[in-house]
């Protein structure tokens, strides 16, 4: 797991230098759009599940809090976490629309950069082993 946390920290990290380098950013109100049409489509999908049962707002609040909460969020550091997801979901179209595969864009940016966390990290201390 904590070399999980290592790797998506990482991955965020080269999300966030990639989209400096291409001045791609994503303001707050583009972030917000981002989030509330992320809502809206699980909102959407929650009513469409729901057997034609009406969903209340405080219900709909209720699930995506929980949603949130399963992958390990508070309801404000969601927020947050979408603002990298716009920030990426902005790369991505850039890369896309300069006729390139983001993924494989994104695999060569990586070989630019010099990373090497397990061993740039102390190997004394637990997570640097995985125990």
């Amino acid at each position: 797991y904590r070399l999980q946390v290592i790797d998506s920290l990482v991955e965020e990290e080269v999300v966030r230098q990639a989209a400096e380098q291409e001045g791609i950013t994503v303001s707050d109100e583009d972030a917000q759009a981002f989030y509330d049409e992320q809502r809206a489509e699980y909102n959407a999908r929650a009513r469409a599940n729901a057997g034609g049962r009406e969903l209340s707002d405080e219900e709909l609040e209720e699930r995506w809090n929980n949603v949130a909460a399963e992958q390990g969020y508070s309801p404000d550091a969601y927020r947050d976490y979408a603002k990298r997801l716009a920030l990426e979901a902005a790369l991505a179209d850039h890369v896309n629309s300069q006729g390139e595969t983001y993924s494989a864009w994104l695999a060569s940016f990586k070989g630019t950069l010099d990373i090497n966390i397990v061993n740039d990290m102390p190997q004394d201390v637990p997570y640097a082993t995985g125990a």
